[in-house]
Parts: C-alpha cells; structure tokens; sequence
C-alpha cells in the first residue's frame, strides 16, 4: 500500500479492509517504550528474507516462523530472549492497544490473529507486505538490504576493510540523533513545552518530519549567512531548505 505524503502528515492512521483501522505510531507509544524497545520493533518491519540464505520461495512474514521452517533460529535480541515473532506480537499490542492474550499464534498454519471493534484481523504470508509496508511509510524506515560481499586480493587487506568497516559504524552511531534526543529538539524549536499532550500525540512521522524541517532550515540560515559574509558561493548550498526538507 502506498501512502501518500497528505495522509500520512495529516492522519492518524488509516482504515483498512483487512487490517481494520492501523493506527500510526505516536511520540507517546516512543515515550512508553523507550527508545530501545521502539527501535527492536521498527526493526521487525525492516526485517527482509533476501538478507538470508534461503530458498527464493520464502516471504519476510516467514522470518517470524523461521525456526519452525528451517530449523535456524535467528538470534534477535542480545541475551536471545525474545525471537521476532514475539516482538512483532508486541507491537500489534502497541499498534492496536490490545493485550498480549488477545493475540493467538497458529503454528500449523503460520497466522498471527486477534479482534479488534469486532472484526477480526489474521495476518499471514499472504498479507503481511501490506500491512508491513504501512508501517514502514508511517515510521519513514526502509527494508534491509543484503549487503554485497567485497572481494579482496589478500587476507590483509581483508583485515584492513573490516577495522575500517567497524570504526565507521561507530563513528555513525555516535554522530546520530536518537528518536528521544529528537523529540527534545522539536520541542525546543517549536516551543511546545506548555504543550507536552500535544507533543506526545504526534506521529512518528510528523515528528521526523518536522526535525528534518528544522534542521534544513537551520542549514541553509548557516549557509546564507556565510554567502552575505563573502564567502565562495561554490562551497555552499543556497538552494532553499523548503526543497529539500526531507533530504
């Protein structure tokens, strides 16, 4: 299902045939979650069976039931307490505000139900790139892509790619902003701490949206500045932050 960019600023969720109302994730859900436990879910959705070696016949929604398929398990959180399926059962109690015993796992037919307003609601291999692709556009995340594997000519250099590699990804996790640490600067920039309810009812959508607008901002009044101070208009970028907010 695609989105468009009206819906997804402008309502809270959408209504589906199938899936019945799915209701996009909030600041609030963020808050209640913690920063981590928002991340392992969003990772469940970004989660993509190419990222396996497995047979071309298998779909994403058969990585919750990967065990039971292949005889693997895949190892999902640090102390391998929780398995994906488990994680993507706790956000359909997020997402639909129901308990954890209202949700019912058919092993033998692979479906994953419950009721919600007295429909009920079954997702299956079948469904779950729908249902999967709305929460990916509400949370601006993408799918996994299987990394391509690097030939290299001696087992040094191997060596020398992989440190690289590992001080890259720190250097990345260092420098980004959490969601949390996001939720911070928009409040500040948008002067709503006398208005927290209405911080906590955004999306999460909205939110990023409104970070990225910020800092677009931010960045070509910075450029601009340096432009009227004389400096070369080839090392900067005027192009207006209004074009490019989502970058």
């Amino acid at each position: 299902m695609k989105l468009n960019s009206i819906q997804l600023t402008l309502l809270d969720g959408v209504d589906t045939k199938e899936f019945g109302y799915i209701r996009f994730l909030t600041v609030n859900d963020l808050l209640e979650l913690n920063d981590e436990g928002y991340q392992q879910i969003l990772s469940v959705y970004a989660q993509s069976i190419k990222t396996y070696d497995v047979e071309a016949e298998f779909k994403d929604f058969d990585l919750f039931f990967f065990e039971q398929l292949t005889g693997r398990r895949i190892v999902f959180t640090e102390n391998d307490e929780y398995s994906l399926l488990d994680i993507f059962i706790l956000s359909l109690t997020v997402i639909y505000q129901i308990g954890l015993q209202d949700i019912e796992v058919n092993h033998k037919n692979m479906t994953v139900s419950f009721t919600k307003d007295k429909k009920r609601i079954v997702i299956n291999r079948y469904n779950y790139d729908y249902f999967c692709s709305v929460i990916l556009q509400s949370c601006m995340i993408k799918k996994y892509e299987k990394e391509e594997e690097t030939e290299y000519t001696t087992e040094e250099m191997k060596n020398r790619f992989e440190e690289f590699l590992k001080y890259a990804r720190m250097a990345e996790e260092k420098k980004s902003n959490s969601l949390l640490k996001i939720v911070n600067i928009v409040m500040a920039q948008l002067k709503l701490y006398a208005h927290k309810e209405q911080l906590r009812a955004m999306t999460i959508f909205n939110l990023i949206y409104a970070y990225s607008m910020e800092m677009a901002e931010e960045s070509y009044d910075i450029n601009f500045q340096q432009y009227l101070a004389g400096a070369d208009t080839k090392e900067l970028d005027l192009e207006h932050w209004t074009k490019k907010a989502l970058d």
